[in-house]
């Protein structure tokens, strides 16, 4: 009884009615597995910084030098650092953005 479950479980369903299960590797299923371990880290992160009390060695670690009047220097290239990232961020999601529109327009 119990094997006759898990193999209804584990096929796949080919026959599409209203009201079925989600099939394994379909863009639903992956866009639901994606949002619940999007939910998780975000908890976590949560969990970690705020309720166990990490939140103020980490504000000492990384906010209070940027925010130092004596190290200009270190806020300077941090600054510079993350401008650098995020323009190279920016191109790469332009680059895939225009491979999707070549792509689509068979160029």
């Amino acid at each position: 009884m119990i094997k006759t479950g898990v193999k209804s479980l584990i096929r796949e369903k080919t026959n599409k009615e209203p009201g079925s299960t989600v099939d394994k590797g379909s863009s639903l299923y992956v866009v639901a597995l994606t949002l619940v371990a999007t939910l998780g880290g975000l908890l976590f992160g949560y969990d970690t910084a705020v309720v166990n009390g990490a939140e103020k060695p980490l504000v000492d670690l990384f906010i209070k030098p940027v925010l130092d009047p004596s190290n200009f220097g270190y806020a300077y290239s941090l600054v510079h650092q993350y401008r650098l990232l995020v323009a190279i961020v920016f191109y790469i999601v332009v680059i895939i953005i225009s491979a999707q529109i070549i792509r689509l327009l068979g160029i």
